[in-house]
C-alpha cells in the first residue's frame, strides 16, 4: 500500500454498488433555474467554470444548452490555453434552455448537480470539486495478471458517487470524490475479492481517497490463476499416420477451443516444457475444462493435429494422436513500383477460403523470402501481412481472400508462388467542421466501424483531427470502405461518411495506392436517449448500447448498476434499437416498447432520437433464474 493515504478495518453490513459508471467518465452537471441575469448580453449565456482549490478556469469542459419545444442546440467548450469563460450566442432572450455542463475525467473535476434549466441572458458560475485519482495492479499470486477485470470503488458515505473501472492486463485508473471507500474486484472468471485480500465487505480494508494525492490500490488476487488449473491429467502417444511409429520431440499443447494452432520454436513455450518421449508418449497436467489440445512440431516436420478434450478435475485423460508430413509453401515479397525486396513481410495461411489458420509462420528476409511450414495437406490460401508503408495481401497479389488462390499443399512437398506484389497503401485525409464551419478539434475518423465499447482512437485506419480539424490516415487498404466520425466529451452525433446516419446508406470511399482520398465531414449536434432500468440486482449492472436500424453501433454506450439510469448520447438524429446487456451471461435483450425487454432483435422497436429533443424510456429487467 502506498504511503499516500490511510487505510484501517470497519465492520460494515452492506456496501450496494451506486449507478455512477459512465459518470465518471463523463459526468455531467446541471443547474437549477435561474433568472437573467443584467450582466449577460442579449441573447447570451455566459458560463464561469472555475476550480475549487484553484479559483482559475477549468480547461477542457463544454456547456450546452437546447430546446424541448424546438431543435435548438448551442454549444461553447473551453481547449488548451483558453481561460475565459464559455458564451453561448444565438438565444432567444425570455426563453427557458435546458443546460448542460460536462466535464471530462481528464480534468481531474467533479460536476455541481442541480436543476436542469437557464433562462436567457444569464451569468452562471460554477465551482468544481478536484476528485482524487485512483489507481492500481491486479495479480494473481503466480505473478501472472488477467486480461480484464472489474474494479467496483464503494463509498462509504452515500452522498459520495460510486465509481468503476477496468483493469486491462492487470492495471487500472479512475477518478472518484474525496473520502472513504470499499474497493472491490471481479476476475474473467467471475472471481470476486475486495481489498486487500478480503472475501467480503466485512472483512475489507476501507481506503482513504486524499485529495491531492494519488491513491494507489494494488492487490493479489488468492483464488483462480492466469495459467489454467493443474486439476486433471492428459496422457497421450503420437505417431506417424502413415507408417505408424511412434514420434519423439513433439510438443503438446492446450488452447481455447477454435483458437489457432500455437506458434512455437520448443516445447518450452507450450508452458509444459514437455516433449513426447522415445516411444510417442507424454504426460501433462491441465485444468478442468473444454478446451483444444495440439501435438505441434517445433521443427515443423509434421502438420499440427488439434483434438478437442474434456478435462475432469482429478481424472486422467488418454488421447491418441496421429500426425501427418507437413507440407511448405514459399514466396517472395516484393514492391510493385520498385520490384525492390520486402523485410519483415509475415505470411499466415487458412483452411481454404475459411477464417481457420494452420502452419507455422515465418517472415520474409532482407531479399523478401518467406516461408509458411507446418501445413497440412490440402487447399489453403494465404495472407501476407503489410508493414508501415505497404497494404496486406493474399497471393498472388490481391485485396480479398475471395480473390485468391487456392494452393494445394501435398505431404512433405513445397509450393513456390513466387513474387507476391504488396502495393503502397492510401492515405485518407481531410478537415472535419461543425455545422457553421468551424474546426471541431479531437474528432475521430476511423475507416469502417466503431463500438464506443473498443475505446476512443480505436482501429487499424484511425486519426484524430488538430486544432484545425484536419486530420491524417496513412497506409490504409484498398478496397472501398465508409468512414465514421465520432468526437469523445463534445456533443456531436456519430457520423458515417456522406453525412449518412447508418453505415449501410454510407458512402464507399474508393482508395488508389500512393494516392490520397479526401473525405471532409460537417458534423450536428447529437440527440440522446435516457435509459431507466428497474429490477436491477443489488449486486449487478446493465450495459446500454444503441445501434442503427442495420445493426451497427452507434453513440456513447453507458452502464447502469443496479437501478438506475444513464444516458447514451452522441446519437444522430435517427431511428436507433436499444440493446440492454445484464451482466450474468444472459442473452441480450432488445427494447420492444414500454417498458418490456424481448430476446429477438428482429422484434426490437426503434425509438425515434433528435438532437434538441431528449428522448427517456424505462425498462423492466426480467427476474433472474
Amino acid at each position: 500500500m502506498s504511503p499516500h493515504h490511510t487505510a484501517h478495518r470497519r465492520p460494515r453490513r452492506t456496501l450496494r454498488r451506486l449507478a455512477a459508471v459512465a459518470a465518471a467518465a463523463l459526468a455531467v452537471g446541471l443547474l437549477a433555474d435561474v433568472a437573467p441575469a443584467a450582466a449577460a448580453a442579449t441573447g447570451t449565456i455566459v458560463v464561469d467554470v472555475t476550480g475549487a482549490d484553484t479559483g482559475q478556469a477549468v480547461v477542457g469542459v463544454c456547456a450546452e444548452v437546447f430546446r424541448l419545444d424546438v431543435e435548438f442546440n448551442a454549444f461553447d467548450c473551453t481547449d488548451q490555453g483558453e481561460s475565459g469563460p464559455l458564451v453561448i450566442t444565438g438565444l432567444e432572450d425570455g426563453v427557458a434552455y435546458q443546460f448542460v455542463l460536462k466535464v471530462p475525467q481528464a480534468t481531474a473535476y467533479f460536476p455541481v448537480v442541480g436543476g436542469r434549466q437557464v433562462t436567457a441572458p444569464a451569468d452562471l458560475s460554477f465551482t468544481l470539486e478536484r476528485g482524487v485519482f485512483v489507481e492500481g495492479t491486479l495479480s494473481y499470486q503466480d505473478g501472472s495478471r488477467p486480461d480484464s477485470a472489474q474494479v467496483f470503488l464503494s463509498p462509504v458515505d452515500p452522498a459520495l458517487r460510486a465509481a468503476r473501472a477496468f483493469a486491462l492486463a492487470g492495471t487500472w485508473s479512475t477518478l472518484v470524490q474525496p473520502g472513504e471507500y470499499v474497493v472491490s474486484f471481479v476476475d474473467p472468471n467471475g472471481f470476486e475479492q475486495y481489498a486487500f485480500g478480503a472475501p467480503s465487505p466485512d472483512s475489507a480494508t476501507v481506503v482513504t481517497a486524499t485529495t491531492g494525492q494519488v491513491l494507489q490500490v494494488d492487490d493479489v488476487l488468492l483464488q483462480g490463476s492466469g495459467n489454467p488449473v493443474a486439476d486433471g491429467v492428459v496422457t497421450g502417444r503420437v505417431t506417424d499416420a502413415v507408417t505408424g511409429e511412434p514420434v519423439a520431440g513433439i510438443c503438446p499443447a492446450i488452447t481455447f477451443a477454435g483458437d489457432p494452432p500455437p506458434q512455437i520454436g520448443s516445447c518450452f513455450e507450450t508452458g509444459f516444457s514437455v516433449a513426447t518421449a522415445a516411444d510417442g508418449t507424454y504426460s501433462i497436467p491441465v485444468g478442468p475444462g473444454d478446451w483444444d489440445l495440439w501435438a505441434v512440431d517445433p521443427t515443423a516436420g509434421y502438420a499440427a493435429a488439434r483434438t478437442p478434450v474434456t478435462v475432469v478435475a482429478g481424472e486422467t485423460l488418454s488421447v491418441a494422436t496421429t500426425l501427418v508430413r507437413a507440407g511448405t509453401v514459399t514466396g517472395r515479397a516484393v514492391d510493385p513500383a520498385t520490384g525492390a525486396a520486402l523485410a519483415g513481410i509475415c505470411p499466415s495461411a487458412r483452411v481454404g477460403r475459411t477464417d481457420e489458420f494452420v502452419g507455422l509462420i515465418g517472415c520474409s528476409d532482407a531479399s523478401g523470402n518467406w516461408t509458411l511450414k507446418g501445413l497440412s495437406p490440402g487447399q489453403v490460401t494465404v495472407q501476407l501481412g503489410g508493414d508501415a508503408t505497404h497494404v496486406d495481401q493474399w497471393v498472388p497479389g490481391v485485396n480479398t481472400q475471395a480473390q485468391a488462390t487456392l494452393l494445394s499443399v501435398t505431404a512433405g512437398a513445397t509450393v513456390d508462388v513466387g513474387r507476391v506484389p504488396l502495393p503502397q497503401g492510401a492515405t485518407l485525409a481531410g478537415r472535419v467542421t461543425d455545422r457553421r464551419g468551424r474546426p471541431v478539434q479531437g474528432a475521430w475518423v476511423v475507416v469502417g466501424g466503431f463500438a464506443s465499447r473498443a475505446g476512443a482512437g480505436e482501429g487499424r485506419y484511425t486519426a484524430r483531427t488538430g486544432a484545425d480539424g484536419r486530420y491524417r490516415i496513412t497506409n490504409v487498404a484498398l478496397q472501398p470502405d465508409f468512414a465514421t466520425v465520432y468526437v469523445p466529451d463534445q456533443p456531436f452525433a456519430w457520423q458515417f461518411s456522406g453525412q449518412a446516419t447508418d453505415p449501410v446508406r454510407a458512402e464507399r470511399l474508393r482508395f488508389r495506392s500512393a494516392r490520397t482520398t479526401t473525405f471532409d465531414a460537417r458534423l450536428e449536434p447529437e440527440a440522446r436517449l435516457t435509459v431507466t432500468v428497474r429490477n436491477g440486482r443489488p449486486d449487478g449492472f446493465t450495459m446500454l448500447d444503441a445501434t442503427t436500424l442495420s445493426g451497427a453501433a452507434v453513440g456513447w454506450s453507458a452502464d447502469v448498476l443496479e437501478s438506475g439510469t444513464a444516458t447514451i448520447g452522441g446519437l444522430p438524429t435517427s431511428r436507433v434499437k436499444l440493446k440492454v446487456t445484464i451482466d450474468d451471461g444472459r442473452t441480450p435483450l432488445w427494447y420492444a416498447g414500454g417498458t418490456s425487454l424481448t430476446a429477438d432483435p428482429a422484434a426490437a422497436v426503434a425509438v425515434r432520437v433528435a438532437a434538441g429533443r431528449p428522448v427517456a424510456v424505462t425498462v423492466d429487467l426480467p427476474a433472474a433464474g
